[in-house]
């Protein structure tokens, strides 16, 4: 969420990937009422794309009380995203089969082992 985004182009995400490479800037729309509307901006990248870092432009100057012809003052909040996932492949995990079978093992030795 961006809050009082009055000028077109001055608040953007930009997404880079592990090598530095771009993957896409958008921009963040202006605000429908002018001062203090709020503008929303979601991207997804859906094509296997790894997401290293995003460079955020939060309007054209620092926060303050300066809000005139020209100068875009805008904050931020509300941020989404999916957690960081490992590039390595997936560990496997045994299935249920498996695990009943180690388990039915174990319980068949505690008993054996008990009655001798």
């Amino acid at each position: 969420m961006f809050t009082d985004v009055d000028l077109a182009n001055s608040s953007s995400l930009q997404f880079f990937d592990s090598s530095g490479a771009a993957l896409g800037s958008f921009s963040v729309p202006v605000g429908p009422a002018g001062n203090a509307s709020s503008s929303f901006l979601g991207v997804i990248f859906n094509a296997g794309e790894q997401i290293a870092r995003v460079r955020i432009t939060s309007g054209n100057t620092a926060l303050g009380p300066t809000d005139a012809l020209g100068i875009d003052v805008v904050v931020m909040d509300d941020f989404l995203y999916s957690e960081p996932r490992a590039v390595l492949a997936a560990i496997p995990e045994p299935s249920i089969f498996a695990l009943f079978g180690v388990g039915l093992a174990a319980f068949a030795f505690a008993r054996r082992r008990t009655l001798s």
